[in-house]
């Protein structure tokens, strides 16, 4: 497979069409009639079963909640594009790098859900603090 193509089509090009898709029409339309909760779970769930099989099942589920929390803490969609590209650069990378495993593209996705965890983290942190949600870019200047 082209190395380019394969990061337009999957990096860029997925990433955003599925945030737009599971995060800023799905979860938002679910948390105007149902619970936070609900919401992130749905979601993440239609996110996950849209990928269509079970390895990739388990790590995307996860992932759409983090995604969705984000959407959620921020109020933006970018975040949660920010952060899905970066997981799918990391298995992508892995996935290239290692003759084409999918067990070491889940690898990879794993570590990638580990640092986006500790990445919502911080952001659930930053917006406990006595700042206003969304003002956490503030905090890098």
């Amino acid at each position: 497979m082209n190395v380019l193509l394969y990061c337009i089509g999957t990096i860029v090009v997925a990433t955003v069409v599925e945030e737009i898709i599971y995060r800023e029409i799905i979860f938002r339309d679910l948390m105007s009639v149902s619970s936070l909760p609900f919401a992130i779970l749905v979601s993440s769930l239609l996110f996950a079963v849209s990928h269509g099989n079970f390895i990739q099942f388990i790590y995307t589920f996860w992932m759409g909640g983090l995604f969705a929390l984000l959407l959620y803490m921020e109020n933006s969609v970018l975040y949660s594009i920010i952060a899905h590209a970066g997981f799918n650069l990391t298995a992508g990378v892995l996935f290239f790098l290692h003759e084409i495993s999918i067990y070491w593209a889940a690898g990879g996705a794993i570590l990638s859900i580990v640092l986006i965890s500790l990445s919502v983290r911080q952001v659930i942190l930053l917006n406990a603090s006595p700042l206003k949600k969304g003002d956490a870019n503030e905090l890098l200047y």
